[in-house]
Protein backbone atom coordinates (compact mmCIF):
# COMPACT_ATOMS: atom_id res chain seq x y z
CA UNK A 1 0.00 0.00 0.00
CA UNK A 2 1.77 3.53 -1.06
CA UNK A 3 2.57 5.55 1.96
CA UNK A 4 1.84 9.41 1.45
CA UNK A 5 3.79 12.17 1.94
CA UNK A 6 3.09 15.00 4.65
CA UNK A 7 2.97 18.31 2.10
CA UNK A 8 4.30 21.48 3.87
CA UNK A 9 3.99 24.59 1.68
CA UNK A 10 5.85 27.35 3.34
CA UNK A 11 7.03 30.97 2.36
CA UNK A 12 9.14 32.41 0.42
CA UNK A 13 12.08 32.16 2.83
CA UNK A 14 16.20 32.44 2.05
CA UNK A 15 16.15 29.64 4.64
CA UNK A 16 14.13 27.59 7.35
CA UNK A 17 15.68 25.38 10.16
CA UNK A 18 13.96 22.37 11.35
CA UNK A 19 14.75 20.89 14.38
CA UNK A 20 13.91 17.41 15.51
CA UNK A 21 12.56 16.88 19.22
CA UNK A 22 13.19 13.17 20.07
CA UNK A 23 13.98 11.76 23.35
CA UNK A 24 12.53 14.68 26.14
CA UNK A 25 11.63 11.25 28.23
CA UNK A 26 8.94 13.77 29.83
CA UNK A 27 8.36 12.52 33.37
CA UNK A 28 12.39 11.14 34.17
CA UNK A 29 13.75 13.02 37.13
CA UNK A 30 17.19 13.35 34.94
CA UNK A 31 15.52 15.15 32.06
CA UNK A 32 16.48 19.09 31.60
CA UNK A 33 13.52 21.14 31.39
CA UNK A 34 14.85 24.05 32.30
CA UNK A 35 16.62 23.85 28.74
CA UNK A 36 14.14 22.44 27.04
CA UNK A 37 11.61 25.58 27.85
CA UNK A 38 14.12 27.77 26.85
CA UNK A 39 14.64 26.00 23.46
CA UNK A 40 10.72 26.21 22.90
CA UNK A 41 10.75 30.10 23.14
CA UNK A 42 13.62 29.86 21.05
CA UNK A 43 11.43 28.43 18.21
CA UNK A 44 8.40 30.39 18.99
CA UNK A 45 10.93 33.58 18.61
CA UNK A 46 11.27 33.14 14.50
CA UNK A 47 8.51 32.45 12.06
CA UNK A 48 11.43 30.57 9.73
CA UNK A 49 12.01 27.70 12.64
CA UNK A 50 9.74 24.98 13.13
CA UNK A 51 10.22 21.36 14.47
CA UNK A 52 9.29 17.71 14.56
CA UNK A 53 8.10 15.19 17.07
CA UNK A 54 9.98 12.38 16.73
CA UNK A 55 9.07 10.10 19.43
CA UNK A 56 10.12 9.17 23.18
CA UNK A 57 9.21 12.46 24.62
CA UNK A 58 7.29 10.96 27.17
CA UNK A 59 9.21 8.71 29.44
CA UNK A 60 5.65 6.38 29.76
CA UNK A 61 7.21 4.04 32.20
CA UNK A 62 4.52 1.31 32.54
CA UNK A 63 4.67 -1.52 34.68
CA UNK A 64 6.03 -4.33 32.38
CA UNK A 65 8.39 -1.66 30.91
CA UNK A 66 12.16 -1.52 31.41
CA UNK A 67 11.28 1.70 32.94
CA UNK A 68 11.22 2.30 36.79
CA UNK A 69 7.51 3.26 37.36
CA UNK A 70 8.47 4.39 41.05
CA UNK A 71 10.97 6.83 39.89
CA UNK A 72 8.73 8.83 37.47
CA UNK A 73 8.08 12.31 38.31
CA UNK A 74 4.29 12.31 36.75
CA UNK A 75 2.16 9.78 35.70
CA UNK A 76 2.14 8.83 31.63
CA UNK A 77 -0.77 11.10 31.49
CA UNK A 78 0.41 13.73 33.15
CA UNK A 79 3.57 13.56 31.21
CA UNK A 80 0.96 13.58 28.58
CA UNK A 81 -0.91 16.82 29.67
CA UNK A 82 2.43 18.42 30.64
CA UNK A 83 4.20 17.71 27.17
CA UNK A 84 0.90 19.18 25.56
CA UNK A 85 1.49 22.53 27.93
CA UNK A 86 5.50 23.06 27.13
CA UNK A 87 5.02 22.64 23.27
CA UNK A 88 1.74 24.73 23.20
CA UNK A 89 2.96 28.18 22.11
CA UNK A 90 4.71 26.05 18.97
CA UNK A 91 2.27 23.85 18.23
CA UNK A 92 1.31 25.64 14.93
CA UNK A 93 5.16 25.02 13.95
CA UNK A 94 4.97 21.03 13.76
CA UNK A 95 5.85 19.47 10.99
CA UNK A 96 5.25 15.75 11.72
CA UNK A 97 4.39 13.39 14.69
CA UNK A 98 5.39 10.21 15.50
CA UNK A 99 5.42 7.57 18.25
CA UNK A 100 8.55 6.42 19.26
CA UNK A 101 9.07 2.93 21.54
CA UNK A 102 8.47 4.60 25.21
CA UNK A 103 4.78 5.71 23.86
CA UNK A 104 4.39 2.50 22.10
CA UNK A 105 4.40 0.90 25.66
CA UNK A 106 0.64 1.95 25.73
CA UNK A 107 -0.30 1.15 22.44
CA UNK A 108 0.83 -2.12 22.66
CA UNK A 109 -0.42 -2.62 26.31
CA UNK A 110 -4.10 -0.75 26.21
CA UNK A 111 -4.47 0.63 22.72
CA UNK A 112 -3.71 3.91 23.67
CA UNK A 113 -2.26 5.93 21.21
CA UNK A 114 -0.24 9.06 23.65
CA UNK A 115 1.41 10.82 20.52
CA UNK A 116 -1.81 10.78 18.44
CA UNK A 117 -3.86 12.58 21.53
CA UNK A 118 -1.20 15.08 21.61
CA UNK A 119 -1.25 15.68 18.14
CA UNK A 120 -5.35 15.92 18.25
CA UNK A 121 -4.96 18.41 20.96
CA UNK A 122 -2.11 20.27 19.54
CA UNK A 123 -3.25 20.94 16.18
CA UNK A 124 -7.13 19.37 15.75
CA UNK A 125 -8.46 16.24 14.71
CA UNK A 126 -8.01 17.33 10.70
CA UNK A 127 -4.51 18.34 10.82
CA UNK A 128 -3.36 15.74 13.40
CA UNK A 129 -4.92 13.47 10.23
CA UNK A 130 -2.37 14.95 8.01
CA UNK A 131 0.78 15.21 9.93
CA UNK A 132 0.21 11.84 12.35
CA UNK A 133 2.36 8.35 10.52
CA UNK A 134 2.29 5.69 13.46
CA UNK A 135 6.04 3.92 12.29
CA UNK A 136 7.24 7.01 10.24
CA UNK A 137 6.55 10.13 8.00
CA UNK A 138 7.99 11.14 4.90
CA UNK A 139 7.79 14.74 4.19
CA UNK A 140 8.09 17.10 1.11
CA UNK A 141 8.51 20.91 2.38
CA UNK A 142 8.60 23.40 -0.68
CA UNK A 143 9.80 27.18 -0.36
CA UNK A 144 11.46 29.50 -1.52
CA UNK A 145 12.27 30.38 -4.98
CA UNK A 146 15.09 29.20 -7.24
CA UNK A 147 16.99 32.28 -8.74
CA UNK A 148 18.47 32.04 -12.06
CA UNK A 149 19.97 35.43 -13.85
CA UNK A 150 17.81 37.24 -11.84
CA UNK A 151 14.09 35.59 -12.15
CA UNK A 152 12.53 33.76 -9.50
CA UNK A 153 11.58 30.18 -10.56
CA UNK A 154 9.94 27.32 -8.94
CA UNK A 155 10.02 26.89 -5.53
CA UNK A 156 12.91 24.22 -3.99
CA UNK A 157 11.69 21.24 -2.46
CA UNK A 158 13.07 19.11 -0.04
CA UNK A 159 11.66 15.41 0.94
CA UNK A 160 12.72 13.89 4.15
CA UNK A 161 12.44 10.64 6.20
CA UNK A 162 11.63 10.96 9.96
CA UNK A 163 12.02 7.74 11.95
CA UNK A 164 12.63 7.51 15.92
CA UNK A 165 15.05 4.94 14.82
CA UNK A 166 16.41 1.56 16.48
CA UNK A 167 19.14 0.21 18.22
CA UNK A 168 22.99 1.08 17.18
CA UNK A 169 25.73 -0.53 18.54
CA UNK A 170 27.39 1.22 21.54
CA UNK A 171 30.00 3.41 19.41
CA UNK A 172 28.53 6.28 17.11
CA UNK A 173 30.17 4.79 14.07
CA UNK A 174 27.86 1.81 14.28
CA UNK A 175 25.20 3.97 15.03
CA UNK A 176 26.52 6.25 11.57
CA UNK A 177 26.73 2.88 9.30
CA UNK A 178 23.35 1.81 10.34
CA UNK A 179 21.29 4.61 9.83
CA UNK A 180 23.39 5.44 6.18
CA UNK A 181 22.11 1.89 5.42
CA UNK A 182 18.67 2.14 5.97
CA UNK A 183 18.74 5.72 4.26
CA UNK A 184 20.12 4.40 1.22
CA UNK A 185 17.15 2.36 0.87
CA UNK A 186 14.80 5.03 -0.10
CA UNK A 187 14.99 7.03 -3.31
CA UNK A 188 14.69 10.56 -3.36
CA UNK A 189 15.89 12.01 -0.10
CA UNK A 190 17.37 15.06 0.94
CA UNK A 191 17.69 14.55 4.61
CA UNK A 192 16.49 11.83 7.48
CA UNK A 193 16.05 11.96 10.79
CA UNK A 194 16.00 9.51 13.77
CA UNK A 195 16.72 9.65 17.71
CA UNK A 196 16.40 6.75 20.23
CA UNK A 197 20.14 5.89 20.69
CA UNK A 198 20.84 8.78 22.74
CA UNK A 199 24.32 9.54 21.09
CA UNK A 200 24.61 13.23 20.89
CA UNK A 201 24.39 15.84 18.27
CA UNK A 202 25.34 14.13 14.90
CA UNK A 203 24.98 15.21 11.45
CA UNK A 204 26.48 12.91 8.26
CA UNK A 205 26.37 13.83 4.90
CA UNK A 206 27.36 11.08 1.88
CA UNK A 207 26.46 10.75 -1.63
CA UNK A 208 24.15 8.59 -3.74
CA UNK A 209 24.14 7.81 -7.17
CA UNK A 210 20.78 7.32 -9.36
CA UNK A 211 19.64 6.98 -13.14
CA UNK A 212 17.79 9.28 -14.66
CA UNK A 213 16.21 7.40 -17.70
CA UNK A 214 14.40 10.07 -18.67
CA UNK A 215 17.38 12.33 -19.76
CA UNK A 216 19.46 9.46 -19.91
CA UNK A 217 22.06 10.53 -16.97
CA UNK A 218 23.82 8.87 -14.16
CA UNK A 219 23.16 11.59 -11.59
CA UNK A 220 25.01 11.98 -8.15
CA UNK A 221 23.16 13.69 -5.03
CA UNK A 222 23.94 14.47 -1.43
CA UNK A 223 21.77 12.99 1.41
CA UNK A 224 21.99 15.07 4.90
CA UNK A 225 21.03 12.53 7.58
CA UNK A 226 20.61 13.58 11.61
CA UNK A 227 20.72 11.67 14.26
CA UNK A 228 19.12 14.11 17.52
CA UNK A 229 20.29 13.21 21.12
CA UNK A 230 18.20 13.45 23.94
CA UNK A 231 17.49 15.86 26.74
CA UNK A 232 18.81 13.98 29.67
CA UNK A 233 21.63 14.15 32.17
CA UNK A 234 23.46 11.09 32.48
CA UNK A 235 22.88 8.30 34.85
CA UNK A 236 20.00 5.90 35.36
CA UNK A 237 20.03 2.70 33.51
CA UNK A 238 22.30 3.79 30.98
CA UNK A 239 24.89 4.16 33.95
CA UNK A 240 23.76 0.91 34.57
CA UNK A 241 24.09 -0.61 31.33
CA UNK A 242 27.48 1.01 31.26
CA UNK A 243 26.45 2.94 28.03
CA UNK A 244 28.19 5.75 27.29
CA UNK A 245 27.26 9.38 27.52
CA UNK A 246 25.38 11.55 24.53
CA UNK A 247 25.11 15.11 24.63
CA UNK A 248 22.05 16.77 25.27
CA UNK A 249 19.90 19.27 23.62
CA UNK A 250 18.50 20.44 20.25
CA UNK A 251 19.87 19.71 16.65
CA UNK A 252 19.36 21.67 13.28
CA UNK A 253 18.66 21.17 9.78
CA UNK A 254 19.03 24.46 7.40
CA UNK A 255 16.99 23.89 4.23
CA UNK A 256 17.88 26.73 1.61
CA UNK A 257 15.56 28.68 -0.09
CA UNK A 258 17.55 29.77 -2.91
CA UNK A 259 19.14 26.38 -4.06
CA UNK A 260 19.21 23.39 -3.23
CA UNK A 261 20.90 22.85 0.22
CA UNK A 262 20.54 20.61 3.01
CA UNK A 263 22.82 21.30 6.16
CA UNK A 264 22.73 20.78 9.81
CA UNK A 265 24.44 22.78 12.79
CA UNK A 266 26.62 20.61 15.44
Amino acid sequence: MPEKLIVHKLPDYDYIEIYPIADFHDGDPKTDETMFKNFVKYIEADERRYWLYAGDNLNNAIKSSVSNVYNEKRSPHEQKEHFIELVRPIADKCLCFIPGNHEVRSAKESDCHLVWDIACRLVGDEKARELYRENEAFIKISFGEYRCGGKPQKPVTYVGWIHHGVGGGMYVGATVNKFQLRTMAIEGLDFAVQGHVHKGKIGHKFDVRSVDPRNNMVLQREILNVICCAWSDFGGYGARGMMLPGHKGPSCIVLNGRRKEATTII
